[in-house]
């Protein structure tokens, strides 16, 4: 006679063991005499991979930063600096150390981005880039429109956490564009055509006149 399978379910973060979920729910699952697991799983970021595709399609002229997010906000550099070898050689080694901690407050990210100051004749193109769900949706759409004046936001989904409807709506705003990745075998496709479309605007010097 074979035995009845017993349900699994856990969380997955990188790093996971902080998180309390697991005891939380035995608990329960003990108290209510549940048949079950909840187990904690490391799987590491997806995001980091595009990260570094990205860095890969700056010029020498470009202009760059990189702003990581989680229950806080830090950057690698304090103002945008050229995309020099050494510059992208410190962004690489800087990523690769990235780890997702705590939850995806957005704000302060994007308050930052969009604060930064620009040099004259540059357009700024804030990309941002998440695996997880975003909270507080509609102070983020308010910063977005306080904040955004001249720039461009484009912003990039990997998985199913992220809300899509957020993602469509901040990119729509922010006269960018919205990107998916459903799997990470897609991130060197899908990134390299956002790379294309950042380097080849489809207009440039537009004058209407009616």
């Amino acid at each position: 006679m074979s035995a009845e399978p017993i349900p699994l379910a856990g969380v997955i973060g990188n790093p996971v063991a902080h998180s309390r979920s697991p005891q939380l729910f035995r608990h329960w699952l003990k108290t209510y005499g549940i048949a079950g697991h909840y187990v904690p799983m490391h799987v590491k970021n997806r995001d980091l991979a595009a990260v570094l595709r990205a860095l890969e399609g700056l010029r020498p002229g470009d202009a760059f930063n990189v702003i990581q997010f989680n229950s806080s906000t830090s950057s690698l550099f304090p103002a945008s600096r050229h995309a020099t070898s050494t510059n992208l050689a410190l962004a690489r080694a800087y990523v690769r150390r990235l780890s997702a901690d705590g939850g995806t407050e957005i704000r302060a990210a994007l308050q930052q981005a969009l604060d930064a100051p620009v040099d004259s004749g540059r357009l700024r193109q804030v990309v941002f880039l998440t695996d997880g769900a975003v909270g507080n949706e509609q102070a983020a759409f308010a910063d977005i429109h306080a904040r955004l004046g001249d720039s461009r936001l484009f912003t990039v989904g990997i998985g199913s956490a992220p809300n899509s409807y957020f993602m469509r709506r901040a990119a729509r705003v922010g006269r960018g564009s919205y990107t998916f990745i459903g799997h990470s075998s897609e991130i060197e496709s899908e990134v390299g055509r956002l790379l294309t479309r950042l380097r080849s605007p489809v207009l440039t010097d537009f004058n209407f006149v009616w």
